[in-house]
C-alpha cells in the first residue's frame, strides 16, 4: 500500500477538481456563548447585489408568472421509500411551524436519476419554478440536467455540487464541510500537525481531498496536514491500514526493524510508533469510527483524554519511550451510545464534529425541534431529517418574500409571482438566513454552499457532552 504521505500528493491533485469549499468556518460554542435561543426558528431573506446570472430562457424571463410554492423532489417509493418518506415528514412539520399555507408540493423521484428527470418535468410542467431536493448524489445531478438552469434547486445531497450561475444550491452540510470544521478545531486548539484517516469511498475521499484544499488555502493558521491515508471499510480488519497511517511499516522505518529483530512474537504489540500528527481526523461511520479508536491504543497510540497521564507516567507506562498522544477527532454519526459501547475505553476524550446537536443542548431551539420531530416520526430523526427542516423553512421565507415582492395584487399572488423573475427567486435563496433551526443558524456561501457552525463534542467519562474548550 503507498504511504500515507504519498497519498497527500495525489488527494492535493485531486482535490482540484472538487466543488469549491467554503472558506475556514468555526463551531458552535457551548449554551452560554451560544447565538441559539429558545424562540421559534426564523428565517429572512436579506438584500444582496442583483445576481449577474443572465437569464437561461426567454420564456422563464417574460413568459407566465412563475408559480407560487416550492417542489419537492423526494425519493417516496423504491429502495429509499422510508428515507423519502421521513425527509417529507419533516419538511411538513416546518411548513406547519412557518405558517405558510400549502407551499409544498411533493413529486417522487423513485430513487433514481431517470425518476428525478420525470419528476423535475413534471414539476416544470405545474408551473414551478423553485424546487427543493433531491437527496440523493445521482438524482441531483440528473435533476440539474433535466432542469438546464431554468429553475432554481435547492438540493439536499451532501456530495452534489453547488452553482448559483446556474440557479443550484446546496442546503445540506456535506463531507467537506466537515473536514473544514476538522480543520478548524485543530487551528484553535493549536495543534500543529493532524492527519486524515478516511474510507476509501466516494465521500471519504472527498472528505480527504477537502480538508487538502482547506490546508492549502489557510497556510496562515499553520497546521499542516502531513498524513492522508485510505483504509477498505468493507475490509475484515484494519490492522495494514492503521500500521501504515502510524508508519509501522518495516520496509520504510528502520527502527520498528530493529525491534522486530529483537521482539518476533510480540513486536507490534509492544513497538512504540512515533506518527508524526497531534491530531487524527476520522470521517467515517461510527462503526468504522470505533473500531480505529480500538487499534491505536493496541498499537501503543496514547489518545489524548480529559486524565492524560504526565510525562513521567507515559515514561512508565511505554517502557521508556515517551509517546505521542493524539486527539481523535470524528464525524458527527458518533454522538451517541452506540459509538461509546463499540469503542469502549479507546472513545473517551474523543471529540465529535455535530451539525445537529439538539440533545445536547439542553433548552435550546435546536432541541425543542429535534423532540418535534422526534414525536412525529416516533424515532429519533436522522441529521439529513433535520437539515431538511431547516431547508423548508428557509424555502418558506423564500415564497414569502417573493410575494410580497409581487407586483399584482394578494389574491393572483396566492397561486403565482407575477412580474418576478427567475433572476430574482435565485438571488432570494442565495440570501436567505435561518437562526435558530434545528441544525443552529443557516446561510449560504458565495458558492452556493450551506455555512454553518457545528457544535464540537466529546466523550467524558462514558458520556457525550458539549465540549469545554
Amino acid at each position: 500500500m503507498m504511504g500515507g504521505r504519498a497519498v497527500v500528493g495525489m488527494l492535493l491533485a485531486a482535490s482540484a477538481a472538487c466543488a469549491a469549499t467554503p472558506s475556514h468556518q468555526g463551531w458552535q460554542r457551548p449554551p452560554g456563548a451560544s447565538t441559539r435561543g429558545t424562540t421559534s426558528a426564523t428565517a429572512t431573506v436579506v438584500s444582496t447585489p442583483a445576481s449577474s446570472a443572465s437569464e437561461p430562457a426567454a420564456s422563464a424571463a417574460r413568459g407566465a408568472p412563475l408559480r407560487r410554492g416550492v417542489a419537492v423532489l423526494l425519493p417516496l417509493s423504491g429502495r429509499y421509500r422510508d428515507l423519502g418518506l421521513e425527509v417529507k415528514q419533516a419538511i411538513g412539520a416546518a411548513a406547519q411551524a412557518a405558517a405558510v399555507g400549502p407551499v409544498f408540493t411533493f413529486f417522487d423521484t423513485a430513487g433514481t436519476p431517470e425518476g428525478a428527470a420525470v419528476a423535475v418535468r413534471a414539476a416544470r410542467a405545474e408551473g414551478f419554478a423553485f424546487l427543493l431536493g433531491p437527496i440523493g448524489q445521482r438524482e441531483t445531478a440528473a435533476a440539474i440536467e433535466a432542469v438546464a438552469g431554468q429553475a432554481v434547486i435547492a438540493h439536499l445531497s451532501p456530495l452534489a455540487p453547488a452553482s448559483p450561475g446556474a440557479h443550484v444550491f446546496r442546503f445540506a452540510a456535506g463531507p467537506q464541510d466537515e473536514s473544514a470544521w476538522a480543520f478548524a478545531v485543530a487551528a484553535d486548539q493549536q495543534f500543529p500537525t493532524m492527519a486524515v484517516f478516511y474510507p476509501d469511498d466516494d465521500t471519504g475521499r472527498l472528505a480527504a481531498a477537502a480538508l487538502l484544499e482547506v490546508a492549502r488555502a489557510d497556510v496562515a493558521l499553520e497546521v499542516e496536514v502531513v498524513a492522508a491515508v485510505p483504509f477498505a471499510p468493507a475490509a475484515a480488519t484494519l490492522s495494514d491500514d492503521v500500521r501504515v497511517l502510524l508508519g509501522m511499516v518495516p520496509a520504510t522505518n528502520s527502527e520498528l526493524r530493529r525491534h522486530l529483530s529483537r521482539h518476533r512474537k510480540q513486536g507490534y504489540k509492544t513497538f512504540t510508533p512515533r506518527p508524526g500528527f497531534s491530531l487524527l481526523y476520522v470521517p467515517a461511520s461510527y462503526e468504522l469510527g470505533a473500531l480505529v479508536a480500538s487499534y491505536l491504543p493496541h498499537y501503543n497510540v496514547e489518545l489524548r483524554t480529559p486524565y492524560t497521564a504526565d510525562t513521567f507516567a507515559l515514561q512508565r507506562k511505554y517502557r521508556g519511550n515517551i509517546p505521542e498522544v493524539v486527539q481523535l477527532v470524528g464525524s458527527g454519526n458518533w454522538a451517541g451510545e452506540a459509538f461509546i459501547s463499540r469503542a469502549g475505553q479507546a472513545a473517551e476524550g474523543a471529540l465529535i464534529l455535530a451539525a445537529c446537536p439538539g440533545e445536547f443542548l439542553a433548552g435550546s431551539e435546536s432541541e425543542r425541534i429535534q423532540r418535534l420531530l422526534q414525536d412525529a416520526l416516533r424515532r429519533r430523526p436522522s441529521e439529513l431529517a433535520m437539515q431538511a427542516y431547516d431547508a423548508a423553512t428557509a424555502a418558506a421565507s423564500v415564497v414569502v418574500a417573493m410575494s410580497r415582492q409581487a407586483t399584482a395584487g394578494p389574491a393572483e399572488a396566492t397561486a403565482a409571482w407575477p412580474g418576478a423573475t427567475l433572476a430574482a427567486l435565485s438571488q432570494a435563496v442565495h440570501a436567505v438566513v435561518l437562526a435558530d433551526g434545528a441544525c443552529g443558524n443557516l446561510s449560504l456561501s458565495p458558492h452556493g454552499t450551506i455555512v454553518r457552525e457545528p457544535t464540537l463534542l466529546t466523550v467524558r467519562d462514558g458520556v457525550i457532552e458539549v465540549a469545554s474548550w
